[in-house]
């Protein structure tokens, strides 16, 4: 097994063992408005 599959095998191990989505949408949200800006300040 390549190293490759075996990230993506435990990335989605993780996202299923995250039951509290609210939880994944404020980091996403957080990364997101973190994201948004890095991209203005340039």
């Amino acid at each position: 097994m390549s190293d490759e599959q075996f990230y993506k095998d435990n990335i989605v191990k993780m996202v299923f063992s995250i039951r509290n989505v609210d939880w994944l949408l404020k980091i996403y949200s957080f990364i997101k408005v973190f994201a948004d800006d890095k991209e203005g300040a340039e």
